[in-house]
């Protein structure tokens, strides 16, 4: 069982890192023709993370409930209250380790992200990336924004 679960792991890793090449294939696609294909797309990447979301927090159900039809099975009126425990711990690293994961994904996509825009900041029409650039940053925190914005010019005008 053990070594099943392993082989689904990976072959959803590399379903992943298949996932975000082609956004990056695509994104870059986009960037070419206009804005507002970016958008859509920032949009699509939103919307997939949601998704992701969605699934774990099923996958997290459905743990469960396997591991209360063991609990019942293997149960016995005696060991009551430690198997109860026990379980309440199981979930709690369970509902930690899910945590983990989704805190890291988001990670991974901002860090994507800023990716996209340092390579976007190398490709022609600077102006309308730099704004795109700053509005994002400052969506995502407050007063480091303008630093980020402001290294990311001199990047392209150096002036």
């Amino acid at each position: 069982m053990k070594m099943k679960m392993m082989k689904k792991k990976k072959k959803k890793k590399k379903k992943m890192m298949m996932m975000m090449m082609m956004m990056m294939m695509l994104m870059m696609m986009m960037m070419k023709k206009n804005k507002m294909m970016m958008m859509m797309m920032m949009m699509m990447i939103l919307l997939l993370l949601l998704l992701m979301m969605m699934m774990m927090l099923l996958l997290l159900r459905l743990l469960l409930l396997m591991m209360m039809m063991l609990m019942m099975k293997k149960k016995k009126k005696k060991k009551k209250n430690k198997m109860m425990m026990m379980m309440m711990l199981l979930l709690l690293l369970l509902l930690l380790m899910m945590m983990m994961m989704l805190l890291l994904l988001l990670l991974l996509l901002l860090m994507m992200m800023m990716m996209m825009m340092m390579m976007m900041m190398m490709i022609r029409n600077a102006d309308f990336i730099n704004h795109y650039i700053y509005t994002i940053m400052v969506s995502y925190n407050g007063s480091r924004a303008q630093i980020t914005y402001y290294t990311l010019l001199e990047i392209v005008y150096p002036n």
